[in-house]
């Protein structure tokens, strides 16, 4: 019976070595996935703590604001003159409001997109900007390349990060008629996805 023991704990050991085996390559994947999906691309604000993390990933976040009234806020337009005044803006239809900022590739890579979205549902949504950390000139640079035309908001010292618990760019807030935000996007939007929430917008509104 001796002689059948090393089998026995050679038989262990392999068991245990498979097992930290897999333990490594779930978590190695783990990093790597996370790694990708925050695209990594950290930039510190101008005369702020904050930091806004450029995302290439279009994920619907069920985050703290989901639910709850769109918080207060007051921001000049970025070409001066107007004021926008938080849900007061809004006017009771369902809105689109997306933080963005000229440097940040993945806001470039949808912003056709929401171009487009804002010219098929303009009549039925309103769409606002809210540009972060940027400079005036590189923001209308950037906003005339891909034909903007909805009003935006001009945020340089990012004073929305903490109301809104900003944490990346873009993010996407979908917001019903009574100010209420329905559903909250980080990361560059399909067009599918982009759809899809302005579908269900509309149906919220009926």
């Amino acid at each position: 019976m001796n002689s059948s023991d090393p089998v026995f704990k050679g038989s262990v050991l392999s068991s245990k070595k498979r097992a930290v085996a897999v333990v490594l390559l779930v978590t190695s994947l783990f990093v790597v996935i996370y790694a990708v999906y925050l695209s990594t691309v950290v930039v510190k604000s101008k005369g702020s703590t904050t930091n806004l993390i450029a995302s290439a990933s279009g994920t619907t976040l069920t985050g703290p604001l989901q639910g709850r009234m769109l918080p207060k806020f007051s921001l000049p337009s970025l070409g001066g003159g107007s004021t926008f005044l938080g849900s007061s803006y809004i006017g009771g239809k369902p809105a689109v409001v997306n933080f963005f900022a000229s440097w940040c590739t993945s806001c470039q890579a949808e912003m056709a997109t929401l171009t487009q979205a804002s010219k098929t549902y303009g009549q039925k949504v309103t769409f606002l900007g809210v540009d972060e950390n940027d400079t005036a000139s590189a923001a209308t640079k950037f906003l005339a390349k891909y034909g903007v035309r909805y009003p935006i908001a001009y945020d340089p010292k990012v004073s929305l990060a903490g109301p809104f618990q900003l944490v990346g760019l873009p993010t996407t807030l979908f917001v019903e008629p009574d100010g209420r935000i329905y559903r909250e996007v980080l990361g560059t939007m399909s067009s599918s996805l982009l759809s899809k929430n302005l579908r269900a917008l509309e149906e919220k509104a009926k």
